[in-house]
């Protein structure tokens, strides 16, 4: 069977997981107002409006009272979540799943996070492919992904 493989990828101290974790903690932070990740620019900055969708996400997790070295993690985890469902949605996975690639490939898409401090790549155990094929998590290549030092 042929294949590709789409890898999405998140990375321990993020500076915008941070960030967001970061707002979300603050006291006056509000899910139902204006997501102001960078309080000292506007709503409308460039980079207020790229982290609003994972300042909204770090929101819905219940962690403002839970400490940094657990939420931080747990926020760039979930980004690498949400960024596979986004994949999922975009018009070239979904016809990639459908009808098919060029190159008649089967597409999948995994999710992992990159520790800076070990360097070794951790398995989220996420996996999306086409519905009328069935996933399998190969073990051997489970035992050589899923810990694997850079």
């Amino acid at each position: 069977m042929r294949g590709s493989t789409v890898v999405v990828v998140g990375h321990s101290e993020c500076g915008g997981a941070a960030a967001s974790l970061d707002a979300v903690q603050r006291k006056d932070f509000d899910l139902n107002g204006p997501v102001i990740t960078i309080p000292s620019l506007p709503p409308t900055a460039a980079l207020n409006r790229w982290l609003e969708p994972l300042t909204r996400l770090a929101g819905n997790l219940d962690i403002r009272a839970t400490s940094r070295d657990k939420a931080l993690p747990l926020v760039v985890s979930e980004n690498v979540k949400m960024q596979i469902n986004n994949l999922c949605q975009t018009q070239t996975i979904r016809d990639a799943w459908t009808v098919g690639t060029p190159k008649g490939q089967n597409v999948y898409l995994h999710g992992y996070v990159y520790n800076l401090a070990t360097g070794r790549l951790q398995d989220l155990g996420i996996t999306k492919g086409p519905k009328s094929i069935e996933v399998v998590e190969l073990s051997s290549c489970k035992r050589h992904v899923k810990d694997v030092a850079l």
